[in-house]
């Protein structure tokens, strides 16, 4: 739990960003709390919570980015091993299975699709795989205030569409190119973005 971090019940200060039930629970007199915290247990904290919080992206695609940073979507290869006949080709470049560190990034079509977005921002990033690509948004998010922001933001926008276009390749036969991928990406970037992060993302280009 983000405010207990392990603290005695008595020493834990109810602050105001926390939810209502929260709140509730936290100032109940008697054995409630205890009994609330025995049942969260004791959890391990995780690196990417960077880039999960004051994420500007649609909530849907924040949603499916925890899900696809956990690796917990409906890929080819989970599926296969439940016993479904499943197509477990990529479905980008046809060449390799599927699997979320090959269909997120270690595609070659979608290594393209992340050299267009790295170039638009104006940024070199030397990453070979996945969880290399995962660390180095992590650390990044959690640098000053524009860059952050911006930095969760796209990649949360950027594995949704990677998601959305491969469901539509599978489901509905349709097909869009690179480039039309990537200015959706920047155009939804562009409408989401407040304050000075708007005036930063105006002034990219692609």
């Amino acid at each position: 739990m983000y405010h207990i971090k392990g603290q005695p019940i008595a020493n834990i200060k109810v602050v105001t960003q926390a939810s209502w039930m929260v709140q509730k629970i936290l100032t109940i007199e008697g054995p409630s709390p205890q009994i609330y915290l025995q049942q969260l247990g004791s959890l391990a904290k995780v690196e990417w919570k960077a880039i999960m919080f004051r994420n500007l992206a649609r909530p849907k695609a924040v949603f499916s980015m925890w899900l696809i940073i956990q690796e917990r979507m409906l890929t080819a290869d989970r599926l296969s091993k439940w016993s479904m006949n499943v197509d477990t080709a990529c479905v980008f470049c046809k060449c390799h299975s599927e699997n979320h560190p090959h269909l997120f990034y270690e595609c070659t079509v979608i290594k393209e699709l992340w050299n267009d977005i790295f170039r638009w921002m104006q940024i070199q990033v030397q990453t070979r795989t996945w969880s290399q690509l995962v660390c180095w948004f992590v650390e990044k998010a959690k640098k000053k205030y524009v860059e952050g922001h911006l930095l969760r933001m796209i990649l949360a926008e950027t594995l949704y569409s990677i998601w959305v276009e491969g469901n539509h390749r599978i489901f509905e036969k349709t097909h869009r190119d690179r480039q039309s991928i990537v200015r959706e990406i920047i155009y939804i970037c562009n409408i989401r973005a407040v304050g000075i992060l708007k005036d930063v993302l105006q002034h990219k280009f692609i």
